[in-house]
């Protein structure tokens, strides 16, 4: 039996304006480590120690450049494949200071304190590391707020939470509301219609293959993970123990998915399936079906004979777009259930004045033209 659905659609664009500096109040908000942290000026030198957490200011402020003081190290550093179409957007971000030039979760107490800041924003995951360090007295001491927001150990639960944690401390209060307003309207639709669903196809989980290990990083109750499970899917590795993350090719051919999904993003080294700027859907496919002839005993897997191997930007559940993930996720695991469902547009709304950047990249594709079109931002 074949259901017709509507999807309500959020035709009016998304305000993008913040709360002017002359009418900002002082406010107290309690962030996602559950401090409660009081802001008295509209913040204009924010430091972002997990430069990911930019994708979140792009989407709630129009120039988010004019409020960064800097971040501990470049985007560019972790996400090659987005950083040069942001740069191109605002050429700010090329000159934006940087305490070191490498990933790194340790940060420099007195280098960040010389650019003057006036938000520390900090990952949820880094608390037990900074709170009692001498980093936190400083801080403290110096009456700079800081604030923990996360996007990325629980991006369904957490992305609501942070943006509207952020929205308050910029004055971005409405920007905030209609995005999370968007969001949960979006989980409510997928919870209803996957309410009857009486199986749950098997999905393995490969996190960026290529760019720290061949195949297979995964996530297990956390991350991609929750994605997976609340788009309707079974994640073949749940039952493994949380620190088990790293899955042997004889288990995968031992537990063969009905579907593979693996998260992308550039890679230097072989391997890898390229995402991002100046990368085609053709690309992807190609580097897909690379992949699968690298990897031993995977020409025989399931998944891959029915080209159910699919690929999406691991940027979306780092950043505040982890609905996006669950949009496509859920489109391929149930594409009945969800024909109508368009995370291209979703995406489009919550860049808002970062759209344009954007528009040329490829950020999913599978190893087939269809019915999995990639994810990408419509002309």
């Amino acid at each position: 039996m074949v259901v017709a659905f509507a999807v309500v659609l959020f035709a009016a664009p998304l305000q993008l304006s913040a709360t002017p500096a002359h009418s900002f109040t002082p406010r107290t908000l309690v962030d996602l480590a559950g401090r409660s942290v009081t802001i008295k000026q509209p913040p204009q030198r924010i430091f972002l120690a997990q430069p990911r957490h930019f994708y979140a200011l792009m989407a709630l402020l129009e120039d988010p450049t004019q409020r960064l003081a800097g971040w501990n190290y470049p985007l560019a550093a972790t996400d090659p494949d987005i950083a040069p179409l942001l740069e191109q957007q605002w050429p700010a971000l090329k000159r934006l200071p940087a305490l070191q030039r490498l990933p790194s979760q340790e940060i420099n107490t007195e280098a960040l304190l010389s650019e003057k800041p006036d938000l520390v924003v900090l990952p949820l995951s880094q608390r037990r590391h900074i709170e009692g360090s001498p980093l936190a007295r400083l801080l403290d001491k110096t009456a700079t707020p800081r604030i923990y927001i996360d996007f990325n150990q629980r991006p369904l639960v957490n992305a609501s939470r942070s943006l509207k944690v952020l929205g308050k401390a910029l004055g971005a209060d409405q920007r905030a509301s209609q995005l999370t307003a968007l969001i949960e309207q979006r989980q409510r639709l997928i919870r209803r219609r996957l309410a009857d669903l009486q199986s749950f196809p098997t999905v393995l989980v490969a996190i960026t293959p290529g760019i720290k290990v061949d195949c297979c990083r995964t996530n297990i109750k956390h991350g991609f993970d929750d994605i997976v499970t609340a788009a309707g899917g079974r994640n073949i590795a749940q039952h493994l123990p949380t620190a088990n993350s790293l899955l042997s090719g004889e288990w995968i051919l031992r537990h063969p998915a009905r579907f593979i999904i693996s998260t992308a993003r550039q890679s230097a080294g072989p391997g890898g399936v390229r995402m991002g700027a100046g990368v085609t859907p053709a690309d992807v496919r190609h580097d897909l079906n690379a992949l699968v002839q690298q990897l031993p005993g995977w020409q025989t897997l399931p998944a891959v004979r029915h080209r159910r191997l699919m690929a999406i930007w691991h940027g979306f559940h780092q950043g505040p777009f982890a609905l996006i993930d669950l949009e496509q996720v859920a489109k391929w695991l149930h594409p009945q259930r969800f024909a109508d469902l368009d995370p291209h547009a979703d995406f489009n709304v919550m860049l808002g004045a970062a759209a344009p950047a954007f528009r040329h990249a490829t950020l999913s594709g599978s190893m087939q033209r269809t019915p999995y079109p990639p994810t990408g931002i419509s002309q």
